[in-house]
């Protein structure tokens, strides 16, 4: 299997115990292998919680915050 199919199917494992199973199954004894898949499935993770959380548009009204230095930003739409 490639790096990148031990990956995606690492993805259809959210139980841990299953999860290390098939790590370990198609990883094999290849310690470098499994390191590397497992770092590429925490930056999955931490990608994942990025886009999870509400933008600007969910927490300040009309989409943009207050402006650090006095006034509102504005977007570069709402110039023209």
């Amino acid at each position: 299997m490639t790096e990148r199919e031990i990956f995606e199917g690492a993805l259809d494992h959210s139980e841990p115990a299953q999860h290390r199973a098939y790590l370990d199954r198609a990883c094999g004894g290849n310690a470098a292998l499994r390191a590397r898949i497992e770092a590429l499935l925490q930056s999955h993770e931490s990608a994942s919680e990025f886009f999870e959380r509400p933008g600007w548009g969910a927490t300040h009204p009309g989409g943009l915050p207050h402006c650090p230095h006095g006034g509102q930003w504005t977007s570069t739409r709402e110039r023209r």
